[in-house]
């Protein structure tokens, strides 16, 4: 009968603790960074995310509001979530509402290109990519004039733990059996390694000199890479006109995704940003 007793306790505990992680688990929010495209960003709690917006809380305590901010004037959410990526789902969890030209996607292929982006048969026009250079700057967002920072083991400000000593200088301290090594911001470039149980300074390092810098993988240390739109020859087609990337708002669904007669209102927020 004890046991019996023990038992049913133990089952209510644990019923308890399940609910607690439940709800605690229900009421965790998620803190994401909107992108914008007019270059601002925005950071707040994640609230909904639909077809047509994404809606963050912004503030906090009684000056919080809830702020809709358009597919459209997104450029990036931080968790990658994308208009695509919501629509796919929808698609799935509501088949018999999807719209059967653009399957839920929102989006047809383009007529006037046939989804190319671009019109091939039409005459070559100078490149608007390039301005009839055949080259476009670095697209690598780390290069500078052809630069990046050094990938090699060499010592670095921003990696490892630096202190400041009494001469005012920062030392990176490298730990033994037995004892310490210290090596400070005048060092940096060169290569520290253990050798016989201690750590030696090999010297500069053989990717960047001694310079924390290095060519760039993408353009090898030129600064600019091939015009991807002419292939360097400086012509190309005209872009098409009527579409983006190939691809139109669906004429049926006027971009929803959603069948004419399924598309319903959306609550309202506080703030809509269109």
């Amino acid at each position: 009968m004890r046991t019996l007793r023990v038992q049913v306790r133990l089952a209510v505990l644990l019923a308890g603790l399940c609910l607690w992680m439940h709800a605690t688990h229900s009421a965790a929010t998620e803190v994401i960074m909107l992108s914008l495209n007019d270059g601002k960003s925005i950071s707040g709690d994640l609230v909904k995310a639909d077809k047509d917006k994404v809606v963050v809380k912004v503030g906090d305590g009684d000056q919080a509001k809830d702020i809709a901010y358009t597919w459209d004037l997104v450029r990036k959410v931080s968790n990658g979530l994308t208009r695509d990526k919501i629509l796919q789902q929808w698609a799935k969890d509501n088949p018999d509402l999807v719209c059967a030209d653009c399957k839920g996607e929102g989006k047809i292929v383009c007529p006037k290109c046939n989804g190319k982006g671009f019109l091939p048969d039409a005459p070559k026009v100078p490149c608007t990519k390039c301005l009839q250079t055949g080259f476009i700057k670095c697209t690598n967002y780390q290069c500078t004039l052809g630069k990046v920072p050094c990938d090699g083991p060499c010592l670095k400000p921003n990696e490892g733990t630096w202190t400041k000593g009494k001469d005012g200088l920062l030392y990176r301290r490298f730990v033994y059996q037995g004892g310490f090594a210290e090596w400070s911001e005048q060092h940096y470039g060169e290569v520290v390694q253990m050798k016989e149980g201690k750590p030696v300074n090999i010297g500069k390092c053989d990717k960047c000199k001694g310079t924390l810098k290095m060519d760039c993988p993408l353009c090898k240390g030129a600064a600019k890479i091939q015009c991807p739109a002419c292939k360097g020859s400086k012509s190309m087609v005209p872009d098409c006109t009527e579409c983006k990337d190939g691809k139109i708002a669906c004429p049926t669904c006027h971009g929803s995704g959603e069948k004419p007669a399924a598309k319903t209102g959306d609550a309202k927020t506080d703030d809509v940003k269109k």
